[in-house]
């Protein structure tokens, strides 16, 4: 479900927790550790993660914008230097239906526009980079699927056209308050092992991996690679959505050890 800022109780219940969370993962206690870059939200340009009710893209942003907001201030209020980001998937310009699932592009547009009207903030960006389709590997034949191209109105934007990102975040509506590129990381994605139609392919597996990798190193507007995952999930083998570096012998999600 979609984080409920808008009555009074959800208000302050997201405060205290933004808050609380920031101050034990501040680095002042060694025994939790550091956190300096926050995630709110997964793939947040679809409510399959963010459950809320269908509704126009506008009234969207309008009560995930405010959320993001509360995370945001409790957040730096805290600790200043940290990164509040937000995350989308690859439908650039794809899937959208208007009412449950939304274009990334337009999303993003729509919240810089939201953020910029209520009183700007150094938000950012966590990026999803897919395959298409994920059920296979080599990312670099998507054109092939039509769903690719150079221009910023294209479906997905993956890693074999990734400088589309990178390019639209240079528009001087979607810099941050210091007239800087914002922060963008590739916080998911992977590559799968285990072919929809071809069966086991680690080897394109690890050269999609490679290849990825110089893809955003060379890239100056990215500044991290997570993949997922470590280990294979048998729920996503199930979906021939094999990503992890190991696989396994487990039959369910709980308690996954590599094989």
């Amino acid at each position: 479900y979609h984080f409920n800022s808008k009555t009074e109780a959800g208000y302050k219940d997201i405060k205290a927790i933004a808050s609380f969370l920031a101050d034990r993962y501040s680095g002042k206690n060694s025994d939790y550790g550091r956190v300096q870059n926050w995630i709110i939200g997964n793939e947040v340009n679809n409510q399959l993660w963010n459950y809320i009710g269908p509704m126009s893209l506008t009234d969207y942003v309008n009560e995930f914008e405010r959320t993001f907001r509360v995370f945001y201030t409790a957040i730096k209020s805290t600790c200043a230097n940290d990164r509040v980001f937000f995350s989308t998937d690859y439908n650039w310009m794809n899937e959208a239906n208007g009412s449950t699932k939304y274009n990334a592009k337009e999303f993003i547009d729509q919240f810089a526009a939201l953020t910029r009207q209520r009183g700007n903030i150094d938000w950012n960006l966590a990026y999803h980079p897919y395959s298409v389709p994920m059920t296979e590997p080599e990312f670099w034949d998507d054109f092939g699927t039509g769903l690719l191209s150079w221009e910023e109105s294209s479906p997905v934007v993956n890693f074999a056209n990734l400088s589309v990102l990178t390019d639209y975040m240079q528009r001087p509506e979607l810099l941050d308050r210091s007239g800087n590129v914002r922060h963008i990381i590739l916080s998911e994605e992977g590559f799968t092992s285990q072919s929809l139609t071809r069966g086991e392919c680690e080897e394109l597996q690890a050269a999609a991996f490679a290849y990825a990798y110089y893809i955003m190193d060379s890239n100056p507007y990215i500044d991290a690679f997570i993949l997922s995952r470590q280990i294979d999930a048998p729920s996503e083998v199930a979906t021939s959505c094999a990503f992890g570096l190991w696989s396994t012998d487990a039959t369910s999600d709980n308690n996954i050890t590599p094989a």
